[in-house]
């Protein structure tokens, strides 16, 4: 035969409960039926506390259990244990990185083409300096008639 001791729910438990129930009173709910209500939200209340304490007691049993068993083999192992950490890098970094510099140096190669073949062109024709002036005098011409 069990004995089931019900403790007295505490005064704030009470209050708690009691404001609850008013917050959620019908307009045509009686005081009897507000009172009922409110025991009911008290009763879920010291459940709930109750359901919390029995968690936070098997916890308390599963720390002191780890923890005694962790002394313990400590005290027997007298090797050290060595912590290895990998660092696992994502590909895509070093991928990006290197289209980059393909696309760098493309883009050197590609200038570095243009600047000779223009070298060549004012070597060649005399008359190329005068066309470049020319252009750059239409550029010029184009900006200020345009601001």
């Amino acid at each position: 035969m069990t004995k089931i001791n019900y403790q007295k729910p505490s005064q704030q438990t009470q209050e708690e409960a009691l404001k609850i129930a008013r917050g959620t009173q019908r307009p045509a709910q009686t005081k009897e039926q507000t009172r009922l209500i409110a025991q009911g939200i008290q009763k879920g209340i010291d459940l709930y506390k109750k359901q919390q304490k029995e968690k936070a007691r098997d916890l308390n049993r599963k720390l002191k259990k780890i923890s005694s068993h962790k002394e313990q083999s400590i005290e027997s192992d007298d090797y050290e244990i060595q912590e290895i950490i990998v660092y696992q890098q994502h590909w895509l970094p070093w991928l990006l990185l290197f289209l980059t510099w393909l696309g760098g140096g493309h883009l050197l190669s590609h200038l570095y083409s243009m600047i000779i073949s223009y070298c060549d062109l004012i070597k060649t024709d005399p008359f190329s300096r005068m066309k470049i002036d020319g252009i750059n005098n239409t550029i010029l011409f184009i900006k200020q008639t345009t601001q």
